[in-house]
């Protein structure tokens, strides 16, 4: 199976079983049936004819980068998005426990003020944790939320039609909001990191007094999109994951 993850690394998701096992030098249904059981593992996931790295081990090699370096290498945009914005900005990742907010930076050093998010596991009704959850899988969203719901039994308005509607839209538009679900006083919006293309596994946003949130949220959209894809980029060029 190492042997296989390695093939579909290096030859790309246009390997098809019968390339990945001449690849491998692993007879045809020994391929086939390792590939099924990746799949199942969530550790490959087939594209087409052929198969790409899966979401799990992608959260796996991710979950690996240490904070610090994350800090070092999206610091800079984040302060930026914030004192352009003159809001608080957040970064948030995907874990195995669920969601967890763990950059934040206020504009201008703090000079302003501002509202201060708490760092760690954040609910599923956090735009922070929206903007990931959307790009998920229903299967592994679902057991996200299952896992965050032990944590935060207040704030579980996920199972109705309104939170899948919800998701649905955010994977279209790429923005989520939290107008007062987490804090009847608090706004925030957020929108996914693509990492080698994959949305799913961080986001970032911005977070303030509901009532300017609120009023400003779609005019600052373009300045968060712009910040957004820049971080993506930043992502994409640190060495661990030029390799996965």
């Amino acid at each position: 199976m190492l042997m296989l993850l390695e093939a579909i690394s290096a030859e790309g998701s246009a390997a098809g079983p019968l390339d990945l096992a001449r690849h491998t030098g692993l007879p045809q249904a020994t391929t086939y049936r390792l590939l099924g059981e990746l799949e199942r593992l969530k550790l490959a996931e087939r594209v087409g004819q052929g198969y790409r790295i899966g979401s799990r081990l992608c959260r796996i090699v991710l979950g690996g980068i240490p904070e610090d370096r994350l800090r070092s290498t999206l610091g800079p945009e984040l302060r930026a998005l914030a004192d352009e914005t003159g809001e608080t900005s957040f970064v948030a990742r995907l874990t195995g426990s669920g969601v967890e907010l763990f950059l934040r930076q206020l504009p201008n050093d703090g000079a302003v003020g501002g509202v201060l998010p708490p760092l760690g596991l954040r609910p599923a009704v956090c735009s922070a944790a929206k903007a990931i959850l959307a790009s998920l899988p229903v299967a592994e969203r679902e057991e996200m939320i299952a896992k965050v719901k032990l944590r935060f039994p207040d704030h579980s308005d996920t199972d109705d039609d309104n939170y899948s509607h919800e998701m649905a839209s955010i994977a279209e538009s790429s923005f989520a909001t939290c107008f007062g679900e987490e804090d009847p006083d608090t706004g925030s919006f957020a929108t996914p990191l693509s990492v080698q293309g994959r949305n799913g596994y961080f986001s970032v946003g911005i977070v303030g007094p509901r009532s300017r949130i609120e009023a400003s949220w779609l005019s600052k959209q373009p300045i968060l999109k712009a910040k957004a894809a820049l971080m993506s980029s930043r992502l994409d060029n640190l060495p661990l994951l030029q390799s996965a």
